[in-house]
């Protein structure tokens, strides 16, 4: 019965299955215990014996049928460019992270689709340069959070910030591109510039889970000027996006790596 499909209605052949069982549990146990109320013991033990033998004999070879029944089912796996890849003999598109330094070292049947890191970098060097001008902020401090990989996006940041904003000073920490991690990270650079009468004014991340983060840390800080921070990430992730939207808050842009 199509109605009863498990593999494209499996609610509803959940429910039913157990309705069912329950019913037939129901109507054996009351037929059990007329047969046995009714014959003499000689014949009663031997009779559920009997019968509970064949429903444990009958109900694996039931569901091995019904596994039977069952069609072939397609499975595909997407995975991100960050861990070794073993190539399966069929195409594979990476995107976020070139996997490779060259075109040259990529295999047969392989191709990236993505943003350059240093594009990024230079992308979000701009729009935090952009940010501090408008603010006319005098040796803004800027914190850099790394994930210990894409060196690219955090060097480019980096040297285009600097040439854009003189005298900016640049901190730079790790934080496993992980978002708790992150707040950690954050929240220990927010106590120790505020033990030295120092301020942060911007945060760069790179990549969103480490932003929402540093948002994190921004907002339970209990530092009063931790409100003025602004934060950027890269990937433009729903959480992020969404977080932007109902704003306002310390997380104000991400660099969008449009793979279409």
């Amino acid at each position: 019965m199509a109605g009863l499909d498990q593999g494209r209605h499996p609610m509803r052949f959940a429910v039913t299955a157990s309705t069912v069982s329950g019913l037939l549990v129901v109507l054996a146990t009351a037929a059990a215990g007329r047969v046995w109320r009714s014959w003499p013991d000689r014949y009663a033990l031997p009779v559920l014996a009997l019968g509970l033998g064949w429903m444990l004999v009958a109900l694996p070879l039931v569901l091995r049928a019904r596994h039977r029944d069952c069609g072939s089912r397609r499975v595909f796996l997407i995975v991100d460019a960050f861990t070794h890849k073993h190539w399966a003999g069929m195409p594979v598109v990476f995107v976020d992270a070139k996997p490779f330094e060259s075109g040259d070292a990529y295999p047969p049947g392989t191709a990236y689709a993505g943003c350059d890191d240093e594009k990024i970098g230079v992308a979000a060097a701009q729009w935090v340069a952009r940010y501090l001008h408008g603010k006319r902020i005098r040796r803004p401090v800027v914190l850099i959070i790394n994930g210990g990989r894409l060196p690219h996006r955090e060097r480019m940041f980096r040297m285009r910030l600097e040439a854009e904003v003189p005298g900016v000073n640049l901190i730079s920490d790790c934080a496993g591109f992980d978002r708790p991690q992150a707040t950690q990270v954050v929240a220990a650079h927010l106590r120790q510039l505020d033990a030295a009468d120092r301020r942060l004014h911007a945060v760069f991340c790179t990549n969103d889970e480490m932003a929402l983060g540093a948002a994190d840390a921004l907002v339970f800080a209990g530092i009063p000027w931790a409100g003025d921070v602004i934060v950027a990430g890269v990937d433009g992730t729903p959480d992020a996006r969404a977080l932007i939207t109902a704003g306002p808050g310390p997380l104000r842009a991400p660099v969008v790596q449009d793979s279409y």
